[in-house]
């Protein structure tokens, strides 16, 4: 109650609201105190950890609160609140939740930003990437296993955003194991075809 107070007179307190979160066992509780701490996006300070911990949290209601508290803030580690909700277990709701953030964050837009600078991609970030990022900036990552499969599950990949031997030298070399797990997203002609140089 006494953070409600702090709310009602819109007077952050980041140390009561951080001794909330991490020592009351009521998920309920929880939820609100990050909605509180949505409430007071742009007028604080050192928000990032508690943040990030809520999209971390065991409970799903926790998680809605998190990506929804993260509108309030901008930038890459606002992003990480979504990558970090969108790549644990998810319902209809917090699929709603999740679009509502990413469009008024513009999610996808700070990927690309942070791909053409380089910047070092969390775990949860890259995951996020493999599952939505399009084949063109697929591309520009570190050529790795993960990346090659993720562009092979995408039904608009074909041979010509393939320019590079290494890209080449993956699709011809994969094992039949890995033609068998792709095949389950991709049709087994359609990587045939990219092998050949076919862009049917």
């Amino acid at each position: 109650e006494c953070l409600w107070v702090f709310e009602e007179h819109r007077v952050p307190n980041m140390q009561l609201l951080n001794r909330i979160y991490k020592n009351v066992a009521d998920p309920r509780i929880r939820a609100a105190a990050i909605r509180t701490l949505g409430h007071w996006g742009g007028k604080v300070t050192d928000w990032e950890a508690t943040l990030v911990a809520a999209a971390r949290d065991d409970e799903p209601l926790v998680r809605a609160e998190a990506a929804k508290a993260a509108v309030y803030f901008k930038g890459l580690t606002a992003a990480e609140v979504i990558f970090e909700v969108a790549t644990r277990p998810t319902d209809p709701e917090l699929d709603t939740v999740l679009n509502y953030a990413r469009s008024q964050l513009n999610v996808d837009q700070v990927v690309q930003d942070a791909i053409k600078s380089g910047a070092q991609l969390s775990l949860a970030a890259q995951t996020y990437v493999l599952r939505n990022a399009s084949v063109t900036d697929l591309l520009k990552l570190d050529k790795t296993e993960a990346v090659y499969r993720a562009i092979l599950s995408r039904k608009q990949a074909n041979s010509k955003q393939f320019q590079d031997d290494q890209d080449y030298t993956f699709l011809v070399t994969v094992s039949a194991q890995d033609l068998e797990e792709a095949e389950r997203q991709v049709p087994f002609d359609s990587i045939l075809y990219a092998v050949n140089g076919d862009t049917r």
